[in-house]
Parts: structure tokens; sequence; C-alpha cells
């Protein structure tokens, strides 16, 4: 789907556990995906130069998202919170990102707590100029 100009949206089946590297790159009009509750790996460049749009809630418990994965994407909100396992997120992964607003990750609290690592790579949420980070905690 690499270089795709009309596709817009993309519903992925419950059974993918990973999204190749630069399986949507340039999709220029892909605005929304829904990413399954088991998708452990997003290989780097997955969706770079797609203007995927609202909120990225992944769901797994363990999650990797390689170097520029969301390069350019235009989510405004980013929901780490159920990630309660390790987390790497690569280099740029989701640099370019000017709407981003929040982000929240897992910590020690009771509904969501934090048992593995987080790793943030350089320059990963670089052009995000309106973010804000958050915890699970602040949302009471």
């Amino acid at each position: 789907f690499r270089n795709t100009a009309n596709l817009t949206s993309v519903k992925f089946s419950n059974t993918i556990d990973t999204i190749g590297q630069s399986a949507f790159s340039g999709a220029t009009a892909l605005k929304s995906a829904n990413f399954p509750s088991g998708l452990q790996t997003i290989n780097p460049s997955a969706f770079s130069g797609c203007p995927l749009s609202g909120a990225f809630n992944p769901e797994s418990t363990t999650l990797t998202i390689g170097d520029s994965a969301f390069d350019g994407s235009q989510f405004d909100t980013i929901d780490f919170s159920k990630v309660t396992g390790n987390l790497t997120i690569g280099n740029s992964a989701f640099a370019n990102n000017s709407a981003l607003k929040s982000m929240t990750f897992a910590e020690g609290s009771d509904t969501n707590k934090l048992t593995g690592y987080v790793s943030i790579g350089e320059d990963a949420f670089s052009g995000a100029t309106n973010l804000k980070l958050g915890s699970e905690n602040d949302k009471n």
C-alpha cells in the first residue's frame, strides 16, 4: 500500500501483530487507521508521510514503534496508558506532528501499572510544538 494516493482509512484484523516497514508510507490521503489490540510491532516508516489524525490509543501490553513510523502524522492525542509492559518508541517516530497536544503513559496506578520499561529515541517527538505530557493519574 506504499504511496497509494486514494487510500483514506484502514481497518486491521485483530490477528495482526506486526505492521511491516514502509507498509503505508507515502499514502498521503490516509487519515484513519483502526489498530488491533494485539499489535506489538510497528516497523520503521510504516506510516511515514500519512496524515493520520485523531487519537492513537494502542491496547497491547507491549509495543515497539520503529524509527519514523508515524513521521508526519497528525494525531492530536496519544495514550500509551494500556501499554504496561515494555514500550519502545524509535527515533523520530512521531516527528513533525504539529497537531499533537497530549500524551499519556502508564505509571504506578492501580488500573494500569507500568511493569516494563519505556525507551524513547532521539527526536521521537520533534516538531510536536503543542505537546503536553501527562500520566494516567492526571486524568483524576
